[in-house]
């Protein structure tokens, strides 16, 4: 089988999943991973049995890379995304895909132009309950989707910020916890109920105004084309990292996601499932990454389209920025 050439750039936390999901690809190779921290680097090198480097830009002149995952701080996604569509590699790059609209828009008008893949990582989707959730709703059984909820509360203190001097910044960060925590439920939000026709809402700085000069708490009303509403509220206040609340009120029953999915339909029936993806490291975030990745690379090696492309990642950065431009930011 033909194996696609992979190089992995920033060796922080979530490159260890990136890393692991490749090394479980039969049709993706690891070859190399980037960081300017030498001791990261080579740490992960170590691991997997790749090559190392601290420059990212030989690996624009590697041929035998084909393709790169993006792992660094957000605001090298979009510059460094360009770099290397331009340079005909592959692109997937952990969300947000860019800090703002404009960013995404280059981005998907770069790989229209190549023909290169870019793939971004809302790994919340390959989630088994999610996926089960979109199956019913797309399907016709639970009916109309008349309102959804969800409820973020998750925990990102003074040390979390403090580690990385990009994080909590309008200019290195985006935002923070819209772009980079709860990013993933208003994902889910708009690829179960369709098009959003406004977006109302407000931001706030409650828990670490002194830390930080961007969000830690926001509130939304999602109005979408087919009459159904959203109420959206999350923070990074919480004392720890809850499960996510999602709820989908349909014609046919009620849906509700929290850690796992209950359905009570109309009929008086009740159906539980579990999700199988949820481990026991972060378990909140569970291991979509691995199926997004191997769906990344099933994907490219068939030449058909990936389903959690640009167009699709820069959904729910338009949902955000437009809560931002209600607050004013």
């Amino acid at each position: 089988m033909k194996k696609t050439g992979v190089a992995i750039i920033g060796c922080g936390a979530i490159s260890s999943t990136h890393a692991e999901a490749v090394v479980e690809t039969d049709s993706a190779k690891l070859l190399m991973v980037a960081d300017i921290d030498t001791k990261k680097a080579e740490t992960l090198a170590n691991k997997y049995g790749c090559d190392y480097t601290t420059d990212y830009k030989e690996l624009l002149r590697n041929p035998d890379v084909q393709s790169v995952h993006l792992c660094t701080p957000h605001y090298l996604h979009a510059p460094m995304a360009k770099a290397f569509m331009e340079a005909g590699k592959h692109v997937l790059v952990e969300k947000p895909m860019g800090i703002n609209f404009q960013e995404c828009e280059e981005l998907n008008e770069i790989s229209r132009q190549t023909r290169c893949y870019l793939g971004v990582c809302l790994q919340n989707r390959y989630h088994a309950t999610t996926a089960k959730m979109k199956e019913l709703v797309d399907c016709g059984k639970m009916g109309r989707i008349l309102g959804a909820r969800a409820f973020v509360t998750w925990m990102r203190d003074k040390a979390y910020y403090e580690q990385s001097q990009w994080r909590g910044t309008w200019g290195r960060e985006g935002g923070s916890l819209l772009i980079n925590q709860a990013i993933h439920t208003l994902d889910l939000l708009q690829w179960l109920m369709g098009e959003i026709k406004d977006v109302r809402g407000s931001v706030a700085t409650h828990f670490l105004s002194e830390t930080i000069e961007t969000e830690d708490t926001a509130e939304a009303l999602l109005l979408f084309e087919s009459g159904a509403r959203a109420l959206f509220f999350a923070s990074n206040a919480y004392v720890s990292n809850a499960p996510v609340y999602l709820e989908l009120e349909c014609e046919e029953g009620t849906m509700i996601l929290n850690g796992a999915l209950t359905i009570n339909w109309k009929d008086g029936r009740k159906t539980l499932l579990e999700d199988t993806t949820k481990n026991g490291y972060k378990a909140y975030w569970g291991i979509g990454h691995k199926y997004l990745i191997q769906d990344f690379y099933h994907c490219l090696n068939s030449g058909k389209p990936f389903p959690v492309n640009g167009v699709e990642g820069s959904k729910a950065i338009r949902i955000i920025q437009k809560i931002y431009a209600c607050h004013g930011e």
